[in-house]
C-alpha cells in the first residue's frame, strides 16, 4: 500500500533502489556460468532491469 504522505522524491529513490536491487542480480546471475539455467529467466531478469532503469530515468524529470 502506498503512503499519501509519499513524494516524487520517494519514488524517484524507490524506482533507483528497485533498478541498483535488479543490476546486481543480473551482475550475479551473468557472471556466473550455468548452462542449465532456464532462458525464459533470464529473459525476464534482462526485461525487469532494463525497465526499472527507464522508469528510474524517467523519475529523475528534466
Amino acid at each position: 500500500m502506498v503512503d499519501p504522505a509519499s513524494t516524487l522524491d520517494d519514488l524517484r529513490a524507490d524506482a533507483k533502489h528497485l533498478h541498483d536491487l535488479l543490476d546486481v542480480i543480473c551482475e550475479r546471475v551473468f557472471g556466473n556460468v550455468d548452462h542449465n539455467r532456464d532462458q525464459a529467466v533470464d529473459s525476464m531478469l534482462w526485461i525487469a532491469r532494463d525497465l526499472a532503469e527507464k522508469v528510474a530515468g524517467e523519475a529523475k524529470g528534466p
